[in-house]
């Protein structure tokens, strides 16, 4: 599932109604994006708070006991302009972080002895970043590296372009090998960038167990192409 021209304008749409998202599920309430198309999609979106948000909500820092279900549920819900249901801001709607790993980034951070609030500072990086990541079953090793990323970080932009292995000007096609970036990683698969005009879907089941991360270079071969999206399989040629 993949959000379609016609949903992308009902994105653009229902800001222009009701102000700007300040929570991912949120995006649950546009017409056009069903569970499925938000469960593949919203690991790409991104909900930046400003900082008066972060700073005047103490009831959202881990260490002043913030309920674990406000972190991992979306927040508490209120009426907003024109009768809107709202939801309060989740900090980790600023990461790369997919909202079904959110309680296990919970737990990390909780483990780093840092704040939510400070999610993207030089301080919470570093200690995230002194945690073994082998102490974590996967996707631990992964929803990591999301919480020391830089806040508005794009990975992408220190990768060359992907190489379709057949022609590089050549349009994917099902049964092509072509080598990709892993773009995401969630707890049903991996998003890879082929080149196309949208990335594949590597399901767990075809990684062979392999623990992907975001930025690795992998070889796949496209499986299917349909209208919900692009199918990936590992090459092991």
């Amino acid at each position: 599932a993949v959000v379609s021209t016609q949903s992308t304008g009902n994105i653009v749409q229902w800001r222009r109604d009701h102000g700007p998202f300040t929570n991912r599920q949120q995006v649950l309430k546009v017409k056009g994006v069903g569970p499925r198309t938000f469960e593949q999609c919203i690991g790409f979106l991104r909900i930046y708070h400003k900082a008066s948000d972060s700073s005047s909500d103490s009831q959202n820092r881990p260490g002043q006991k913030r309920k674990r279900e406000e972190c991992t549920g979306g927040g508490k819900r209120r009426k907003g302009a024109k009768g809107v249901q709202e939801v309060s801001p989740n900090y980790l709607d600023q990461t790369s972080v997919h909202p079904e790993c959110y309680e296990l980034a919970v737990q990390i951070i909780e483990d780093a002895g840092v704040e939510m609030a400070d999610i993207g500072s030089d301080n919470f990086r570093s200690s995230i970043q002194r945690l073994d990541p082998g102490q974590y079953a996967s996707p631990g090793p992964q929803v990591i590296a999301s919480l020391c990323e830089p806040l508005r970080y794009d990975y992408r932009t220190q990768f060359s372009a992907p190489l379709l292995k057949s022609s590089t000007s050549e349009e994917a096609r099902v049964g092509m090998v072509t080598e990709g970036r892993v773009t995401n990683v969630t707890q049903f698969g991996a998003f890879v960038d082929i080149g196309a005009h949208r990335d594949g879907l590597l399901h767990r089941s075809k990684t062979s167990g392999q623990t992907l991360v975001l930025g690795q270079r992998v070889r796949v071969r496209v499986e299917k192409m349909d209208q919900r999206g692009i199918g990936l399989d590992l090459d092991r040629s």
